[in-house]
């Protein structure tokens, strides 16, 4: 007789138990976030090129911002210090918008 496959239905998902609790921002989103805040503050955007490269990439790291606590949602915690990061992510974002409709008029 063949062998039963093991039932793992018990079995917590180790990602979903530990969810993204301990999730920080990797060093590199951060140091991408400051760069564009830089941007922004020296008006150093001529280019709508540069300006949807730097949209594009935050609106990257928003989604895994939106991932990570949503998954913490799902197990019952809160991460302020991350939700206060994406509110950042996105304020960044609507002033690269607003910069960018400069751009095309």
């Amino acid at each position: 007789m063949p062998e039963r496959p093991p039932d793992y239905s018990g079995v917590p998902d180790p990602h979903e138990s530990r969810g993204y609790a301990d999730y920080e921002l990797p060093l590199e989103a951060r140091m991408n976030i400051k760069e564009i805040e830089r941007c922004i503050k020296q008006d150093l955007y001529e280019e709508e090129t540069m300006c949807r490269e730097h949209m594009d990439l935050l609106e990257n790291i928003d989604a895994e911002m939106t991932n990570a606590l949503d998954a913490e949602r799902r197990i019952g915690r809160y991460n302020a210090t991350l939700k206060h990061d994406q509110d950042k992510v996105r304020k960044l974002l609507k002033q690269l918008e607003e910069k960018l409709g400069e751009l095309d008029s």
